[in-house]
């Protein structure tokens, strides 16, 4: 039997063995005196140990356990690696900028692995934990070992053909789903620059990704522009592109690995930049003057109109939610009440029958009561899913937990199979075949024969009350 001590790490509360804890504490003491230094110290290390927290509860998920142990201590250090290891290669070899080979035995190691992991069978998944709506996107760049962001793009060009819908229902619906896809921290993501931004960071933030100058995106998009398809392009990937905030994201927007070497390298490398920043020449400052007026502008009324946005972001949808939410329960209700008069719970004398063409003795001579339940069902619960969306948009959370919503819907199933077994009964009733021969013989009087046809005019007056209690089998 061990001992096990709680500990929190970026917010999360793990178990950790009592021969680890201490091998821990050792370690992030070690980074916190190494990076504390540094500018923005504890942003720095809140990133470091936010990135321990995912590696600690992918291991964890990946085992199926609950408590940290040694073994998982050292695969964390080995993963991220020691202060001590690249202060001594700094000493040695000097200061190596991040994202270039550092020791041919990591480069021998991730060989080996790519030539395991080669002959192992793949098989694409939905990836549920970075779905948008159905993880499609995100399984397919899972597979692919690429950026979801550029499968969503795809998606949104195909909408226009009708393509793009009907793939991603057709992959929805053939492809599994999985909790358990890891994530390969080393693919590039895009992000936007904040640091380099002229308006939103879009055009930094794919210089990144494509390891390019950004003056390069920038004047695409400027000469786009003129086409109609710069502002379009721009605004798009400036809604769903995420921005680059902490030093995970910068570094994975780079491509780089998260290990301590590389965020100490980027570090030193950003400090070298604020003290050497890289010249423009006048043809491209006098060319991006404007949008950086322009980006100081939308930032200012950014900052202004931020709360005001908010709120009429709140009220509308609050508004929205709750039509959605007055329709579900009206139908709902309506339902119910008719329901209640064709089950014969209610007579109906209120409502004149014969004011309407629903023909109501008919309908209750003819169709079943289980024949009513089933299609009472098969209509009521989709409109209980509309009052329960509304109320989830109203409340920003889930209302209804995933084994009651499965179970309504299975007895949506049963419902809508049943209303439809009992469709053929009621069809046979209303089945007749007959001929009707009337033949007449008229004796002519007259060279001209004049016919005049008569008008019938039905004229009902008072009304007619049906109700199930009187049914006549």
């Amino acid at each position: 039997m061990k001992k096990n001590i709680s500990i929190n790490i970026s917010g999360i509360i793990f178990h950790i063995e009592e021969d680890g804890y201490k091998k821990l504490k050792d370690y992030l003491d070690s980074i916190n005196k190494y990076f504390s230094s540094y500018d923005d110290s504890e942003e720095i290390i809140a990133d470091i140990e936010s990135r321990i927290a995912e590696i600690f509860l992918e291991k964890l998920d990946e085992e199926g356990k609950q408590v940290i142990s040694n073994a998982d201590i050292d695969l964390l250090i080995s993963t991220m690696g020691k202060i001590s290891d690249f202060e001594a290669m700094e000493e040695e070899a000097g200061f190596t900028p991040a994202g270039e080979p550092k020791e041919p035995k990591s480069e021998s190691r991730s060989t080996n692995n790519s030539e395991n992991t080669s002959y192992e069978k793949r098989r694409l998944y939905r990836d549920l934990n970075n779905q948008i709506v159905g993880g499609v996107s995100s399984g397919l760049a899972n597979y692919f070992n690429a950026d979801p962001i550029w499968f969503r793009i795809g998606f949104l060009l195909l909408l226009g053909t009708g393509f793009g819908l009907l793939g991603y229902i057709i992959l929805w619906i053939v492809t599994p789903g999985s909790n358990d896809l890891k994530e390969d921290d080393s693919i590039k993501k895009f992000y936007r620059d904040p640091d380099d931004r002229v308006l939103g960071g879009v055009a930094s933030g794919l210089a990144n990704y494509f390891r390019t100058d950004a003056i390069v995106f920038r004047i695409l998009f400027i000469v786009l522009i003129f086409g109609g398809v710069g502002i379009i392009a721009y605004i798009v990937l400036w809604i769903i592109g995420p921005q680059a905030k902490s030093l995970t994201d910068k570094m994975q927007m780079k491509g780089e690995k998260v290990t301590l070497s590389n965020i100490d390298s980027n570090i030193k490398r950003s400090k070298e930049e604020d003290l050497n920043p890289k010249g423009e020449g006048a043809f491209t400052k006098i060319l991006l003057f404007p949008f950086r007026l322009i980006g100081r502008i939308f930032r200012a009324l950014g900052s202004a109109l931020t709360p005001l946005l908010l709120f009429i972001a709140a009220a509308f949808r609050i508004f929205i939610g709750a039509i959605i939410s007055l329709i579900g329960i009206s139908v709902m209700f309506s339902l119910l009440v008719t329901a209640g008069v064709l089950l014969g719970l209610h007579d109906g004398d209120w409502f004149y029958w014969s004011d309407t063409d629903f023909p109501i003795h008919i309908f209750y001579n003819t169709v079943p009561e289980i024949g009513i339940l089933f299609a009472f069902a098969a209509i009521f619960i989709p409109f209980l899913y509309v009052f329960i969306a509304g109320i989830t948009i109203i409340a920003k959370r889930k209302v209804m937990s995933s084994s009651v919503g499965w179970s309504i819907l299975g007895i949506w199933m049963i419902s809508v199979l049943g209303t439809f077994a009992t469709v053929p009964n009621v069809v046979r009733d209303f089945r007749d075949e007959g001929y009707n021969d009337v033949s007449e013989t008229f004796t002519m009087n007259a060279d001209t024969v004049t016919l005049s046809i008569r008008d019938y005019d039905a004229d009902f007056n008072g009304s007619m009350r049906y109700s199930r209690r009187n049914r006549r089998n």
